[in-house]
């Protein structure tokens, strides 16, 4: 067993816990962001458990990618690239239906890249448009902040706080 670990070290090259937290982040992000534009074009429905599993896929990938790390760092890094993720797939479903009334009505075909100009107010309209909406973007945003957090319990904080060892004998008698 040992040498398979050794391999499984040899095998995996060493990368800084940021880089790979931003890059399989950005990963799942983009991957995240697919699968919530594609259920909700064909569903025409969101769906909240959606949400969990857009947070929930990003920061798993950031902690796998940071070699399982855990910290503030990496929480803003899982919920910045949630709120990307989550605002790019909204434009683009925005840009869809947009694309799917102006078709109907006066038979032109939107372009792709919307300018940067009407793409930012847009998503922001839709946001305010669907509270819903805005609720989703919580919960998916919370989950992937609270997965990268370091839950660990520093010993210095055991005594501050006055919380003792159970494993320590009281001199309390009750």
């Amino acid at each position: 067993m040992a040498t398979s670990s050794k391999k499984k070290k040899q095998i995996m090259p060493r990368v800084n816990p940021v880089l790979g937290a931003v890059l399989l982040g950005s990963g799942a992000a983009f991957i995240s962001m697919l699968i919530w534009y594609v259920t909700v074009v064909l569903t025409r429905w969101q769906i909240g458990i959606m949400a969990v599993a857009v947070g929930f896929l990003i920061g798993k990938a950031v902690v796998i990618g940071a070699g399982y790390k855990k910290g503030r760092k990496f929480q803003f890094i899982g919920f910045a690239l949630t709120l990307i993720s989550m605002f790019i797939s909204e434009y683009m479903i925005e840009r869809y239906y947009m694309s799917e009334v102006i078709t109907e009505i006066a038979g032109l075909n939107l372009p792709l890249p919307l300018l940067v100009a009407s793409f930012i107010p847009m998503t922001f309209r839709s946001l305010i448009d669907d509270p819903l909406t805005l609720l989703f973007w919580g919960i998916a945003l919370w989950e992937a902040f609270k997965i990268p957090e370091d839950r660990s319990i520093n010993p210095s904080d055991i005594k501050k706080y006055g919380v003792s060892d159970p494993n320590e004998p009281s001199d309390k008698k009750r």
